[in-house]
């Protein structure tokens, strides 16, 4: 298979990594906008790789990444409109409710073909967390509770970041990162509200916010993103009968909720280890799972399930609405 691929830097060298080790692809076209200088960019020149200024070349290859930056991502997906390649589109696929409205008019076949990507779906511990969700010794869902944070807006280099300049609500923390949550809460329910609040400047820049997720009034959901304190990653599951916590590494299971003391006080139920994790690396590994997923679709001319691209423009619409 041949993959092109429009974007060279930063993220898109994730991606062009994963494609060069992938066995399925025997070569990888990369698009370029505008001259480089190789030198500062020695990944691009591995065996698989061929470079380009000419888009149209990107016509040779059996499916197309758009992996160049948010602004520009719905102008290729329209270039390669009439094409009957498959596509792996960077989220968000459109940064406008005018570009949402032209995708959700999509036909059938071109959604199927069309994959954009949230890849927190691919993630090991949202995997699980699905899991442990359905399982029914735990009782119901009550409520998910997720602390994402790190210091990066200390960090001197990203002083004039985009993530803190940006007036585009996909470039913001809520948007940008906040987005993938966003995605997996409306797969995980079928009918969810969802609120953001973002006016945060612990920094002195927009560098904080609080997603709130409402379950038709059966359970809740609440994410805290920050740029500005300490690395910290963390996720409560409570259900009726147990709480499940993700943290460290560790996958800690505390059961059953009916634990009493000799008084007949309800007592923290005792602790036992399910699982071993990696969080730390847990965002590489969901990103290869998902292009892995697309070459696998791609290889084998197989539909990609429609869900994906309806909910990732549920996200866009979403996100618009809430600038």
């Amino acid at each position: 298979m041949i993959a092109g691929v429009i974007g060279y830097r930063n993220h898109s060298k994730k991606i062009i990594n994963l494609l060069c080790l992938n066995k399925d692809i025997k070569k990888v076209i990369i698009y370029l906008h505008k001259k480089i200088d190789i030198k500062k960019f020695l990944y691009l020149k591995k065996k698989k790789i061929t470079l380009t200024y000419n888009l149209q070349d990107l016509d040779l290859g059996h499916c197309v990444f758009i992996t160049s930056p948010t602004n520009t991502h719905f102008k290729y997906l329209k270039i390669f409109d009439k094409s009957k390649k498959y596509i792996f589109c960077e989220k968000p696929a459109a940064s406008s409710y005018q570009e949402y409205k032209y995708l959700k008019n999509y036909s059938s076949k071109k959604k199927s073909m069309t994959y954009i990507n949230y890849n927190l779906l691919f993630n090991e511990i949202f995997l699980n967390l699905k899991k442990i969700i359905s399982n029914k010794k735990f009782g119901k869902l009550v409520n998910i509770d997720i602390k994402l944070t790190n210091g990066i807006s200390y960090k001197k280099s990203l002083k004039n970041n985009w993530r803190f300049t940006s007036k585009n609500i996909f470039e913001k923390i809520s948007g940008n990162l906040g987005s993938h949550y966003i995605n997996f809460f409306f797969h995980l329910f079928n009918q969810c509200n969802i609120e953001i609040f973002d006016n945060f400047n612990v920094n002195k820049k927009k560098d904080a916010c609080l997603i709130f997720v409402k379950n038709e009034g059966r359970s809740m959901a609440t994410i805290f993103l920050s740029y500005s304190t300490i690395f910290y990653d963390e996720i409560n599951i409570f259900m009726t009968n147990a709480l499940i916590k993700i943290f460290n590494n560790k996958i800690t299971l505390f059961y059953p909720r009916n634990t009493l003391n000799k008084k007949g006080l309800f007592v923290m139920p005792s602790k036992k280890n399910v699982l071993k994790i990696n969080q730390h690396n847990s965002y590489d590994h969901s990103l290869k799972n998902s292009v892995n997923f697309f070459i696998e679709k791609c290889k084998n001319k197989k539909k990609i399930p429609t869900v994906f691209f309806t909910k990732a423009i549920q996200t866009i619409k979403f996100l618009n609405e809430s600038k």
